[in-house]
């Protein structure tokens, strides 16, 4: 158990060090390292997810919105039509799988952890919809709440979480 235990630890480590590249600039790397503190701030995030979030999408700031992202990823019910009905399917296959998969496992997390996502999935778990579509919003949640962080390099704070966001 202790082997395995030193393993894991020595798999974290060689991630964390993949992202110190030798080719960038102290600044950068500092930019990078506070940046990584800030998205460990909020409860139900490790670096795990953070690491293969980063790892599977790059660079966040390229998506123009938080929407565009969850798009990405392939958090969002497929369509499907007959006639004049309409329904939400299942979610989609395209998307980035470990990163989904990662957000997916944080939300769960994060639902334990974080007071204010855990209202967030008791508020829909209220209005009758299933456990796993509840997870699946707060998911969407949290990679907002994710993309907020990573695009204004602030940490967490749970005032936020419930402020509306406008349509543009």
């Amino acid at each position: 158990m202790r082997l395995l235990k030193e393993r894991m630890q020595s798999v974290e480590d060689a991630m964390l060090t993949l992202f110190e590249a030798k080719d960038v600039t102290k600044e950068e790397q500092e930019e990078m390292a506070e940046l990584i503190d800030n998205l460990r701030s909020i409860p139900g995030v490790s670096d795990k997810t953070i690491l293969a979030l980063l790892a599977e999408c790059g660079n966040i700031d390229r998506f123009h919105n938080a929407k565009a992202l969850v798009s990405y990823l392939g958090l969002y019910p497929t369509l499907e039509q007959s006639g004049d009905s309409q329904k939400n399917g299942r979610l989609a296959k395209r998307g980035a799988r470990l990163a989904k998969k990662a957000i997916y496992l944080a939300a769960i997390a994060a639902i334990r952890h974080n007071k204010e996502l855990r209202q967030v999935y008791m508020n829909y778990r209220s209005k009758g919809r299933a456990k796993k579509e509840c997870i699946i919003i707060t998911a969407r949640k949290l990679l907002a709440i994710i993309y907020a962080i990573y695009t204004r390099n602030v940490p967490y704070d749970p005032q936020r979480v419930f402020v509306a966001q406008p349509n543009i």
